[in-house]
């Protein structure tokens, strides 16, 4: 991505793509051999879970029972970038547990142009979060508030959360936060919901166009 997506995202636990993407910069990712660079775990091996596709302008995963319709100008990350970004993040985790909660999320979609990012992901909490294998949907946004607040507090950022609230995303029920950061005019809306035992879906957009709000991107739902 570009450097202004870069300086949207405060290098939080879950959305860890801004510092893979810097680190792109220095060195383009290794062709993609179906392997991965970590112990070779599939957080989706023995569940339900499928992953979504790109077709005619729409994002659909019949699992999730999503829909999206694409924002005119995003592109796709190419399935190789998003192995590597797994990997880099993997690798670079500051602990054994940060690891393991990266290699139990599976990117199923990245969009992003100059200005907005969208990232569609699903957590498997069995295996990335062993000790609370049932962790709630708000409960993972609450884990991420905190690694934003780690992460911002030695970078002249602050962050304003508006209330925390429920919205349909087509036909599904999502919790969502919104934050604000400063002296920025950078928007992140999350979206977390419990799809079975197994995984949370969990959706990332990060913005600099104050324009595009909430609505605009829940709209593009069905």
């Amino acid at each position: 991505m570009k450097k202004a997506l870069a300086l949207l995202l405060p290098l939080a636990m879950i959305a860890s793509y801004a510092s893979c993407s810097q680190n792109s910069k220095q060195s383009d990712p290794a062709p993609s051999t179906g392997a991965s660079a970590s112990d070779g775990s599939d957080p989706s091996a023995g569940t339900n879970y499928t992953k979504g596709t790109l077709k005619d302008g729409y994002y659909t995963n019949e699992f999730a029972k999503l829909k999206l319709q694409l924002p005119p100008d995003v592109l796709p990350e190419p399935e190789a970038q998003l192995e590597w970004q797994k990997e880099n993040a993997i690798s670079s985790a500051a602990d054994e547990k940060a690891a393991a909660r990266e290699k139990a999320k599976i990117w199923d979609c990245v969009l992003g142009s100059d200005y907005e990012y969208i990232a569609i992901c699903f957590i498997n909490t069995k295996e990335g979060f062993p000790d609370t294998p049932d962790l709630t949907a708000e409960g993972l946004l609450d884990i991420y508030k905190d690694t934003v607040k780690q992460a911002i507090s030695t970078n002249n950022t602050e962050a304003e959360w508006s209330e925390r609230t429920t919205v349909k995303l087509g036909s599904e029920e999502f919790t969502r936060d919104t934050i604000a950061y400063k002296p920025s005019s950078n928007h992140e809306y999350l979206y977390t919901r419990r799809i079975d035992d197994d995984f949370i879906c969990f959706i990332d957009i990060a913005v600099i166009d104050e324009k595009k709000t909430t609505d605009y991107y829940e709209k593009m739902f069905s």
